[in-house]
C-alpha cells in the first residue's frame, strides 16, 4: 500500500525541516548504543559523513565521548534510561569529539522512549540535542573570574585589615592621652577613629560580598512575619532617638535560606530608618502579596526618597546616592541584598521620589 500524496508531502516536508535545523535529532539504539538516525546538523558539528556515522559500533562511538563524561553517559544509557516512563524526557550533557579538528562540543540533549519490546524493555530512545560549547565557555569564564575575584577579594581584606588594627590601636592609646590633647587633636583622633571603624566595615561587608556570591541558598521553611518583627525591634534599637510607626502586615512563611533573608531585612529595614531619620517621626509599612508561583514583599517608608534617574546606581557596590555626612553606611548592603534575591530566583526593584519616601519589592518563588 503506497503511502497517500499528504503522508509523503508530510515526509518530504520533516525531511526539509531537519536538514535547516540548527538542532540535532537522533534516534538511539539501547541494546547495541549506537546512532540509528542523526540529522545533518549533527554530521556538520562533528565533520562525518552519516555513512561514516552510522556504520560506527559501540567502542567506536565511546572514543567520541570526552573520558570524563564517559562514565556518566553510559550510566545514563544503562542505570536511567531502563527505568524512563513513557512520555517522560531526561536531560543529560556530554562532549563529543571532532573528527578533524579533535575538538570537543558539548551537546545538552533531552530524550523520551521510542520503542519498546513485548516486555516493556526500551529498544530505542529519541533525542533532540543542542551545541552548548558557547554556553560552557562562557560559564567556564565566568567561574574562573568569579574565582579569581574572591581571591583578590580575600588577599585584599587580608592586607587591609592588619595596617586598619594597627591604625584602631594607636587611636586607643592617644585616646587614653586626652587630658593632654588639645580640643582640635581630640577631634581630629575622633575623626580617624570614625574612618577606621568604616573601613573595617567596608571591609567586612566586602568580604560577605564575596562569600554570597559563591554560596548557594540553603533553604528551609520560616514564619517570615516572626523574622521581620524580630528585626524590627532589633534594628530598631540603634536608632533609640528615632519615632517609629510600625504596620507591619500578615506575612506568609517563605521558603528560603533564612540567614540569606535575615541579611536581605536587616539591610532594607535599616535603609528604610536611616533615610527617614529627618522626618519627624518614621512610617514604615512591610506587607506582602501571595501570587501563584511567588510572593512579593515590600517595605515602604516615608523618608527622604531619592529621583529614580539615579536607580540603577542603587545596586551596585560602593554606589551611594547620598554623601557619607549626609547618611552613614558602605555601598555595599544593597549590592549584597540584590545578589542573595538572584540567588534564591527572585527579583528586586524599588520606587520612590525625592521627600516621599521609598519603597523595595522583592520576590521569592513558592518552591
Amino acid at each position: 500500500m503506497k503511502d497517500s500524496p499528504a503522508s509523503q508531502n508530510a515526509s518530504i516536508w520533516l525531511q526539509k525541516i531537519l536538514a535547516v535545523s540548527s538542532q540535532i535529532f537522533y534516534l538511539y539504539d539501547i541494546r547495541s548504543q549506537i546512532f540509528l538516525y542523526a540529522s545533518p546538523s549533527l554530521y556538520e558539528e562533528l565533520g562525518y559523513t552519516e555513512t561514516e556515522f552510522l556504520q560506527m559500533d559501540e567502542s567506536q562511538m565511546a572514543s567520541l565521548i570526552h573520558p570524563e563524561d564517559l562514565s556518566n553517559f553510559r550510566d545514563h544509557r544503562t542505570t536511567i534510561m531502563p527505568l524512563l516512563k513513557d512520555k517522560e524526557v531526561v536531560k543529560i550533557e556530554y562532549r563529543l569529539r571532532h573528527k578533524r579538528n579533535h575538538e570537543y562540543i558539548w551537546l545538552e540533549s533531552k530524550e523520551s522512549v521510542y520503542e519498546r519490546d513485548e516486555n516493556g524493555q526500551i529498544l530505542s530512545v529519541i533525542g533532540i540535542a543542542d551545541n552548548i560549547s558557547e554556553k560552557r565557555a562562557i560559564q567556564l569564564h565566568l567561574s574562573r573570574t568569579s574565582q579569581e575575584l574572591e581571591q583578590f577579594i580575600f588577599s585584599v581584606s587580608h592586607d587591609l585589615r592588619a595596617p586598619v588594627r594597627h591604625i584602631e590601636t594607636y587611636v586607643n592609646i592617644l585616646g587614653q592621652t586626652e587630658n593632654t590633647l588639645s580640643e582640635e587633636e581630640l577631634r581630629l583622633v575622633n575623626k580617624i577613629a570614625s574612618a577606621t571603624e568604616r573601613a573595617g566595615k567596608m571591609i567586612d561587608e566586602l568580604v560577605q560580598f564575596s562569600r554570597n556570591k559563591q554560596a548557594l541558598p540553603n533553604k528551609t521553611h520560616f514564619d517570615s512575619f516572626q523574622l521581620v518583627m524580630h528585626l524590627a525591634d532589633h534594628v530598631s534599637s540603634f536608632f533609640p532617638d528615632q519615632i517609629i510607626t510600625w504596620d507591619i502586615q500578615p506575612l506568609p512563611d517563605c521558603y528560603a535560606d533564612l540567614n540569606m533573608l535575615t541579611t536581605v531585612w536587616e539591610n532594607l529595614i535599616s535603609n528604610a530608618i536611616k533615610f527617614s531619620s529627618r522626618k519627624p517621626e518614621t512610617y514604615i509599612t512591610i506587607a506582602a502579596v501571595e501570587k501563584p508561583y511567588e510572593i512579593e514583599f515590600s517595605i515602604s517608608d516615608n523618608g527622604i526618597g531619592f529621583d529614580m534617574k539615579f536607580v540603577d546606581k542603587l545596586f551596585h557596590i560602593f554606589q551611594r546616592l547620598h554623601t557619607q555626612r549626609e547618611f552613614s553606611g558602605t555601598g555595599i548592603g544593597l549590592a549584597i541584598v540584590r545578589q542573595i534575591i538572584i540567588h534564591h530566583n527572585g527579583r528586586i526593584w524599588v520606587e520612590s521620589a525625592v521627600g516621599q519616601g521609598t519603597t523595595f519589592h522583592f520576590t521569592l518563588p513558592k518552591k
